[in-house]
């Protein structure tokens, strides 16, 4: 009897993994693309200002919050991230804040890994309140509102990035992703997307507030400390990207690199 069970239990496991490879395989064949007008793309703002911005709300809302659950407390400098990637304007995306081990996350959610690639939604996860006490300063409840869309921008780079990704490739990213060689580039490479769709100046904002409130802290686990400063552009390494493109040059760089 109990060999029985067994076998039963493994021909299950079985066929579900075979289903599983069968739905990854053929996704993984099938073209995405998401269509949207260059024109569409803004330019640059060296800082935005929630004054000014909290009376298009509700504009803002109706033309990039469509398909999206934005995070409370956060709505407004979601939907000024999200106006930065015209490409996301009709992609499902879920902001949920919880306590978690990092600040922020971005991901496909799992589940939708073995829908076609149009219905995947993706995640942002932003953390109320983290076990890392060194990290809790750089939380995106303790940062500058310009920092906050910055950091968010990042996030959805990450989003952008996972658009035209295979579910097969997206597997093969999040089991990369722990290498430091591999981490490092991963997110240094997702800075430079924020850069190019105009959040360099939040960007560089969230990157001294980081640098500084980590520097700062009297926490003493410095490897969580250089696993943060090792992985994301530098102030002075983002005013160097930001001088390479045309986009910018109207907003010669100003601030201090450091």
């Amino acid at each position: 009897m109990l060999l029985r069970r067994y076998k039963r239990f493994f021909y299950t496991l079985g066929c579900f993994l075979g289903l599983v490879f069968i739905l990854l395989s053929a996704d993984s064949c099938t073209p995405r693309t998401v269509n949207y007008e260059r024109s569409e793309l803004k330019l640059p703002q060296q800082a935005y200002i929630g004054a000014q911005d909290t009376p298009q709300y509700q504009i803002l809302r109706k033309k990039y919050g469509y398909k999206k659950k934005l995070p409370k407390g956060f709505e407004l400098q979601a939907l000024i991230a999200l106006s930065h990637y015209p490409q996301l304007k009709n992609i499902p995306i879920k902001f949920v804040v919880e306590p978690t081990l990092i600040p922020l996350a971005s991901r496909p959610n799992p589940m939708s890994l073995l829908k076609p690639w149009q219905e995947r939604e993706y995640l942002v996860v932003i953390s109320s309140k983290s076990s890392i006490a060194a990290l809790e300063p750089i939380l995106l409840k303790n940062l500058s509102y310009n920092a906050q869309i910055g950091v968010l921008g990042h996030e959805l780079a990450h989003t952008v990035f996972y658009l035209d990704k295979s579910s097969l490739k997206i597997v093969k990213i999040a089991l990369s992703y722990p290498l430091p060689s591999y981490r490092i580039k991963f997110e240094s490479d997702t800075d430079k997307r924020a850069i190019k769709h105009g959040l360099g100046w939040q960007l560089h904002q969230w990157s001294k507030e980081t640098q500084a409130s980590m520097g700062n802290s009297e926490q003493k686990d410095e490897k969580d400390k250089s696993t943060v400063e090792k992985s994301y552009l530098t102030p002075s390494q983002i005013i160097s990207f930001m001088e390479k493109l045309p986009q910018y040059k109207r907003l010669k760089p100003n601030l201090p690199a450091e």
